[in-house]
Formats: C-alpha cells, structure tokens, sequence
C-alpha cells in the first residue's frame, strides 16, 4: 500500500509495510491516526486520512459506508468529473451514476492520501526531499 503525505504544498510517497497497512484496515475518511501507524520514522506525527483509493483506481467517498464498491447518482465532488460536452463546457443539472468506493479501508486499498495535523519537525527534514521535480528544477527543464 502506498502512502501519500501531504504538508505545506508538498507531497511525500512512502511505501506502507504489509503488516502496518493490515492495523489500518477498519479506519475511515476524515480520522486522525498517529504516524507510527505507516512508518517509524513518522513517531510523534498526527496525520489525518483526506482520501482513499482502491488497486483499480476507484476513490473513496466519506458520505458512501461500508467497504466495498457502490453505484452512487453524483452531480458533482470526488469522483465526479462535470465536463462532459466536446468543447469541455460544464454542463449545468448533469448529474452520473458513478462507481464509487465505501469511506472505510480495507484490503483492497492501494493507496491512502494523508495530512499532516501536528509533527514535531517538518517532513522534509526526517524524510528528504519531496519526489517529482521542483519548481527550480522545473524552471530549468523548460529554458
């Protein structure tokens, strides 16, 4: 299970132990966990789950309960893209019938999306730095 942690702007992607992500399982959208939870270097950190998304790519919604997959009527939120015209144009009333998972983690879960609530120091300094490229690095790519 892969673990994104967000702070600050920056997103931070660790790779969560088999056994670690098994003591998840039960937690839901929107719950504070202590950082020892995913990692031990994290000891000291309070992180709170903002998403979920299952090995087939499906998000997890907070208002849907339970574990497993649901077709849910949608206007609009996670999951729901309202551009479905040629020319991109939001369509006013659309509303979808979507796949959507429950709020709740389970086996199936691929990866988790974290923020940071309280830590004693900044991620960057116990984890290095960010993957993907900076803005300084981005900058020199394009001249």
């Amino acid at each position: 299970m892969k673990a994104d942690i967000g702070e600050k702007g920056k997103t931070f992607h660790l790779e969560v132990e088999a056994e670690k992500a098994k003591a998840l399982n039960g937690k839901k959208l929107g719950e504070e966990l202590d950082g020892s939870a995913i990692d031990a270097k994290l000891a000291g950190f309070t992180l709170k789950i903002t998403g979920l998304s299952n090995s087939a790519g499906f998000p997890a919604r907070s208002d849907v309960e339970g574990l497993g997959l649901r077709r849910v009527l949608l206007k609009g939120g996670v999951g729901m893209s309202g551009k479905r015209a040629k020319n991109s144009k939001k369509i006013r009333g659309l509303r979808l019938r979507k796949t959507i998972r429950g709020n709740t983690i389970a086996k199936d879960i691929a990866q988790i999306n974290l923020k940071v609530v309280k830590g004693s120091k900044s991620l960057a300094e116990i984890l290095g730095k960010p993957e993907g490229k900076s803005t300084e690095e981005a900058k020199e790519g394009k001249s």
